[in-house]
């Protein structure tokens, strides 16, 4: 299965009539979207300085907003939606279609992480067996 680059997914979005305001905030090999520092942009955007601020814009605790800034969670489906219309995508449609595509990229990779933990996980028991 090939995964659609970020310049496919800009190409897709034209075909949807929404351009992307910032396509700086995607990952050309994965067209996964870079939360964290979009997140950052937003809270920038809204001229609030203080993470205490943004945090209640948001209507999330402080905390979790700290979280999410660390890149420790990643946001949840409410406030990526903020974050792709902060980005310029004011249709339902073409925001979903990125996240859809986002949550694939990110799937592909858990899967891959999972994978290459398990063939680890087989290299360090077949050298343990030897070594018996």
């Amino acid at each position: 299965m090939r995964i659609q680059t970020a310049q496919d997914l800009i190409a897709q979005t034209e075909a949807l009539a929404e351009p992307i305001a910032n396509p700086e905030f995607f990952i050309p090999e994965t067209g996964q979207i870079r939360w964290v520092d979009a997140l950052r942009d937003l809270q920038t955007a809204s001229g609030l300085v203080e993470d205490k601020d943004f945090a209640a814009y948001l209507l999330m605790a402080p905390s979790s907003l700290s979280e999410l800034l660390r890149g420790k969670v990643e946001p949840n489906a409410r406030v990526k939606l903020l974050i792709l219309n902060h980005l310029g995508f004011y249709t339902i449609q073409s925001a979903l279609f990125f996240l859809m595509n986002d949550e694939h990229a990110a799937s592909l990779q858990r899967a891959a992480q999972r994978q290459a933990k398990k063939i680890a996980n087989q290299n360090s028991e077949k050298i343990s067996n030897q070594t018996k």
